[in-house]
């Protein structure tokens, strides 16, 4: 989806009808770098990215490593825009049919990598 589209989608999500109780618990919402929910012991900030073969890396040319320095950067990037530290990550793959246990731990030591800086 384009940049154009997307900011269409953005808007139209928006003036749907809020779930309950939105207005006392999201105060940024769809749209943003991040959403900021309000929480008992104070604002909690997520994101989440989906980084797709083809479009964001390529898989035939980008190790398994460097592929998850990005998705972690990605995340990384949207806490730098909204000025905030981050405290925790957490992660969603869509795993191809042969991938091994080799493979996840590549990924996720490219992950860690950069986690671990921003520690």
């Amino acid at each position: 989806m384009g940049n154009a589209r997307e900011s269409e989608l953005i808007t139209w999500l928006t003036a749907q009808a809020q779930p309950p109780r939105a207005a006392d618990t999201v105060s940024v919402g769809i749209g943003d770098d991040m959403a900021v929910l309000r929480a008992p012991g104070g604002d909690v900030l997520m994101t989440s990215d989906m980084l797709l073969d083809g479009v964001h890396f390529d898989r035939a040319v980008d190790d398994l490593e460097r592929i998850g320095r990005k998705s972690i950067a990605c995340s990384l990037s949207d806490c730098a825009a909204m000025a905030v530290r981050p405290l925790a990550a957490t992660v969603s793959v869509a795993l191809p049919s042969g991938w091994s246990m080799e493979d996840s731990q590549h990924l996720y030591c490219g992950m860690r990598s950069v986690a671990d800086r921003f520690a």
